[in-house]
């Protein structure tokens, strides 16, 4: 796959990390925007990994169909009524989600040289936490008990891992970190990746122990996709990033329930039984 030399690159520091790095200092990552070759390959190169894409609509009538068949209780109904009303509310809260991104994007772009960006807070989900754990595992037991969905739970969080992982690795020029970026065919390998995961959180963890794990590789992460699918100029006048046919939603594949997990491996089954 090659790489026009004209392709646009751009400057970024995790903003989760920006406070502790002043103007003069280097940026640590240089990224180039994505390029329609980039888009087109991505579908090829995906399937070369052996991801395997379904969509929420599937997923989800599927996860309906195995409840409705094998379930025999009185309150069925009225958990896949809440079930319902909890995808809508994550569907929801991706978009504002989106949007936010975005909005970050923008503001640490337009803010004056020498001044602190004042980033809005970042949104919450509005739904009731503890109906929410309830109904994941309510899904995770029907995924246990179904093959075809523990086949399909398993495709979906392959990709969700994969696709912004080999967004980054395609669009990242270089780093500032220790890592060394091998790569094959001009894109980043895989274990370059994650090794420059792993010293991007020792280094947010120098600057700040209280810096959640995780959250500088996601914001990467978001980053990465988002200039995948907007140039430079289409990224600064939109309201919400763009992720493309071949994704299903922003994705961090860096999520965990715990934080003892690694940020370059970390992966949660909720979101993926829930869609």
């Amino acid at each position: 796959m090659s790489i026009p030399a004209t392709a646009d690159r751009e400057r970024f520091t995790p903003p989760v990390l920006q406070d502790h790095f002043s103007e003069e200092d280097p940026p640590l990552f240089k990224l180039r925007h994505g390029t329609v070759m980039d888009r087109q390959n991505i579908p090829i190169m995906m399937e070369a990994e052996g991801c395997q894409q379904y969509n929420d609509q599937d997923w989800r009538e599927m996860i309906l169909k195995e409840m409705r068949a094998d379930w025999e209780s009185e309150g069925l109904e009225q958990n896949i009524t809440q079930l319902e009303r909890l995808w809508e509310a994550r569907d929801e809260y991706a978009e504002v989600m989106r949007q936010h991104i975005a909005a970050c994007q923008v503001i640490v772009q337009e803010t004056p040289e020498g001044e602190k960006p004042v980033m809005p807070e970042q949104p919450e989900l509005d739904f009731e936490p503890e109906m929410a754990d309830e109904l994941d595992l309510m899904v995770e037991q029907v995924i246990t008990n179904s093959r075809q969905l523990s086949h399909m739970s398993a495709m979906r969080r392959k990709w969700n891992i994969t696709y912004p992982r080999l967004v980054l690795r395609m669009l990242l020029r270089s780093t500032k970190l220790e890592t060394k970026l091998d790569r094959h065919a001009k894109v980043v390998t895989a274990e370059s990746l994650e090794q420059m995961f792993v010293d991007l959180e020792k280094k947010a963890q120098e600057l700040d122990p209280k810096i959640k794990p995780g959250k500088a590789s996601i914001e990467l992460l978001l980053h990465a996709q988002a200039m995948m699918y907007l140039s430079r100029d289409e990224e600064k006048n939109s309201s919400a990033p763009h992720t493309g046919a071949t994704s299903q939603k922003p994705s961090t594949g860096t999520t965990s329930k715990s934080t003892d997990e690694s940020p370059s491996s970390a992966q949660t089954d909720t979101e993926e039984a829930t869609g």
